[in-house]
This record gives structure tokens, sequence and C-alpha cells, in this order.
């Protein structure tokens, strides 16, 4: 014998009935079904509906991160104009190699320094906790 349930009595169809229908501003379109056509392209559709939907959502937040000035930009301009200028265009491969391996080499000093600095201060606090 099989057990049968009456939906109509269940709590979450009551709450829902009293409730009534929720239409999420700007997504009813996709929802609806758009008369023909088959549910795999209804479906898509209402996923570029809404990732466009978003998009100024989320342009407007990345803005937040990136401030504009003139001041900004005019000091980004001068300081290219002034590494083109100063750029050493008849360098040999030596000197362009030698000049990369430097600026590596000052890379991994900053990451060492900032990795040895973790673990000087961890160093420091597990001697001071005994």
């Amino acid at each position: 014998m099989a057990i049968t349930f009456d939906l109509a009595k269940l709590t979450s169809r009551a709450v829902r009935s009293d409730v009534g229908t929720r239409i999420i501003r700007g997504m009813e379109q996709g929802v609806t079904k758009q008369g023909g056509g088959n549910g795999v392209v209804n479906f898509v559709g209402w996923v570029f509906n809404t990732s466009w939907s978003l998009t100024g959502f989320l342009l407007g937040k990345l803005a937040g991160y990136f401030k504009f000035s003139w001041t900004t930009f005019w000091s980004w301009f001068v300081a290219t104009k002034q590494f083109i200028w100063n750029f050493n265009w008849n360098a040999t491969d030596e000197q362009l190699n030698a000049s990369i391996k430097a600026q590596w080499t000052a890379l991994a000093g900053q990451i060492g320094g900032a990795f040895m600095l973790k673990i000087a201060q961890e160093v420091y606090l597990a001697s001071t906790d005994s």
C-alpha cells in the first residue's frame, strides 16, 4: 500500500497560497513562456537576459575600485613618456637579459623579505609564549 499525501494540507502549500504570486522585477519576461519554442531556447534566452540585467550592477561595483582623476591620468602619461624617452633602444641582448635578471632578483628579494619577516614574527611570538 502506497503512502498518499494531500498536498493542499501541507504547511508549505498553505503558506504559499497565503503569500500569493511573487515576481522578481526585471525577470518576469523570462519566467513566463514566450509563445512556442522549446524549453532549452527559452532557458538560454532567460540566462542571457538575466546576465545582461546584472551587467550594470557589476560595472557599478567594479567602478568603485577604480577611481579616475585627471591627475592620475597625467602622472601615468608622464611616467610612460619618460620610460619611452629613457629606454635604451640600442641595448644588446646581454644588457636586456641583465636588466630582466635584475628585475627578477629585486622581485624575489621583496618576496623573500616579506616571507622572512613573517617567519621572524612567528619565531618571536613563539619565544615570548614560553
